[in-house]
């Protein structure tokens, strides 16, 4: 189960991507329809000052 769930998020993840090459269509709209919008905002969310700091110096 836990393997199918992944795929499942991935393939989401690469229809966000996807979206992102057409025009007229956002990655975040194909977030939402597919029902990933939230688990998407609860992860950036989660990045705290020091994750972006890190994430800067690299």
């Amino acid at each position: 189960m836990k393997q199918t769930l992944r795929i499942s998020y991935w393939l989401k993840g690469a229809a966000m991507g996807i979206a992102e090459t057409v025009p007229g269509v956002s990655g975040g709209t194909i977030a939402f329809i597919t029902g990933i919008y939230e688990r998407l905002l609860n992860s950036i969310r989660s990045f705290g000052p020091m994750a972006w700091q890190a994430w800067q110096k690299d």
